[in-house]
């Protein structure tokens, strides 16, 4: 049988999101192909040990995450002569570092209610190390195909610049039906899973599902390289799990920010679920109503979300793309005319946010969201293998006349404000963030129709991960397919180069006829050699 996803969510906070993500991606041109899995066994699988009962709070950025959708990434290998991979050898590979980090087999529960930051409503916690850890979820499943007729290498797509994987059914490869679907609504459902696929050539495929309240980009790509450093018997990365000591950077962290100043140097875009009753769609009329608990601290209500701004009947289509190293140097240059400092990132994205707004014939002033990766602009620092989402939304506004003919202004723009995010304005930006009523009352991330959203997962390389048969053949990640969304991922690379040294393949979503003058637009590639 088809592998299949877990139940529909029932909690208004997170299905405000999930739901999201839901609905476009049904809405993607439909697949006509499929893998043809076939279920062999589902387990779950523990430490060899227990070590007794462990507890610890979610940080503050954790439960920000609370409503976001699960992360998840696929890997493809090529068969490899008198190499092959067992499902049986990565159960023992995952026992192996479950020893070591048991927390991965544990699960989510509501902290007690009160004053504290982190015992405000539906805030969460981790507990493991006990005989009732649900333990992560493990599927093995096989094909009758031949992986080469299917799925592309990755220098094949290279060397073609674009693919269109939409007909590519990816999620048969994914385990998700035992995951906990529903983070605010804790049920000790696994936080976990792993689905590995053999197929009839040989070839293996592994993907990997973290909630993302407890995994961002960097901590699924750390347990992802952690497994294959098991399988092949390596010595793994070092990481840290310990919530704590993100909330520890905050200053003044237990005295909440002053309601009378304002804060929209740090937080341009915040609209509050509470004061938008008023036309709200079906779907999200629960998510405005305060739960009883802190009704009485409704007031007073913030800025109201304006639902008509709001697409989501829009179908969702997705390409790849694939620059090279020449290409990303050349949009550099051209953004650091006249001695302009931008970084490689930000000329990309600069130029990706011109492309969108044209293809999307966008007018007015236009937002970009992105995330920030905050474990280096804290004081102290983290630790570089923190576990966890340690992120929080940006966003820039610009009149989409900048953004389509002023590569310079938009990479300066970009640059500006991420410079602003200094260790103070961060600890300022988590106090912002610790005493919101609930971690879901209020909307960050612009969704309306005048916005795009780019993500980067540069400091994660899963074109590199080895399970002990060399890089994979593919990579497809499992991300909220939102319109007018953007990935930028590196390809594969060594040791101290650079992150684009070997090229990126850059994600894009968008409805198909804004995604066909994207990809037909006589300016996307005009840096290309």
């Amino acid at each position: 049988r088809v592998l299949r996803k877990g139940p529909e969510l029932i909690f208004s906070a997170h299905q405000l999101t999930e739901q999201i993500f839901n609905k476009m991606s049904d809405q993607i041109v439909g697949s006509k192909r499929t893998f043809q899995i076939s279920e062999v066994f589902t387990q779950r699988v523990f430490p060899p040990k227990r070590n007794g009962p462990s507890l610890h709070k979610l940080s503050i950025l954790d439960n920000f995450h609370i409503t976001s959708p699960k992360i998840s990434s696929t890997l493809l290998y090529d068969a490899v002569p008198d190499k092959k991979i067992s499902p049986e050898d990565v159960i023992e590979a995952l026992k192996n570092l479950l020893d070591e980090q048991p927390f991965w087999a544990g699960c989510l529960e509501h902290t007690p209610f009160g004053e504290r930051h982190s015992n405000r409503l539906g805030c969460l916690q981790l507990r493991f190390g006990e005989s009732t850890d649900p333990g992560v979820i493990f599927t093995h499943g096989t094909s009758p195909l031949k992986l080469s007729s299917i799925v592309p290498t990755i220098e094949d797509c290279i060397r073609r610049k674009l693919m269109k994987p939409e007909d590519l059914p990816f999620d048969e490869l994914r385990c998700n039906g035992e995951l906990l679907e529903n983070p605010a609504s804790p049920s000790g459902r696994s936080l976990v899973a792993v689905q590995t696929t053999q197929f009839a050539c040989g070839s293996f495929a592994i993907s990997i599902t973290i909630l993302h309240c407890i995994a961002d980009a960097q901590s699924l790509y750390e347990f992802s390289e952690n497994l294959a450093r098991s399988t092949r018997g390596s010595t793994r990365l070092p990481i840290v799990f310990d919530p704590s000591l993100l909330d520890a950077t905050v200053k003044n962290l237990h005295e909440p920010w002053d309601a009378s100043v304002s804060h929209s140097d740090l937080e341009p875009y915040k609209k509050d679920f509470w004061a938008s009753a008023d036309g709200a769609p079906n779907l999200y009329a629960s998510a405005c109503i305060p739960p009883p608990q802190v009704a009485h601290l409704a007031d007073p209500r913030g800025d109201v979300l304006d639902w008509n701004t709001w697409d989501l009947t829009s179908s969702v289509d997705r390409c790849n793309l694939f620059f090279d190293r020449d290409e990303i140097n050349a949009i550099w240059k051209a953004a650091s005319e006249g001695g302009n400092r931008v970084s490689h990132l930000d000329a990309l994205i600069a130029h990706l946010w011109s492309e969108a707004v044209s293809a999307n014939q966008m007018e007015g002033d236009v937002i970009f969201n992105f995330p920030m990766d905050i474990r280096k602009r804290t004081d102290p620092q983290l630790p570089n293998g923190l576990v966890g989402s340690v992120n929080f939304p940006l966003s820039v506004s610009l009149p989409a006349s900048t953004v389509r003919d002023s590569l310079l202004d938009t990479s300066t723009a970009i640059r500006s404000s991420i410079s602003f995010m200094n260790p103070t304005n961060v600890s300022r930006k988590l106090n912002i963030l610790a005493h919101d009523t609930t971690p879901f009352r209020y909307l960050r991330i612009n969704l309306a129709q005048n916005s795009i959203a780019v993500t980067s997962w540069l400091a994660d390389n899963f074109f590199d991960i080895d399970f002990g048969i060399g890089r994979p053949r593919y990579f497809d990640l499992n991300l909220m397919r939102m319109n007018k969304m953007f990935v930028v991922l590196p390809l594969m690379g060594e040791p101290g180069e650079h992150w684009y040294h070997r090229g990126v393949m850059i994600v894009a979503f968008m409805n198909p006829s804004a995604m066909q003058r994207f990809v037909n637009s006589d300016t996307l590639r005009k840096y290309s050699s």
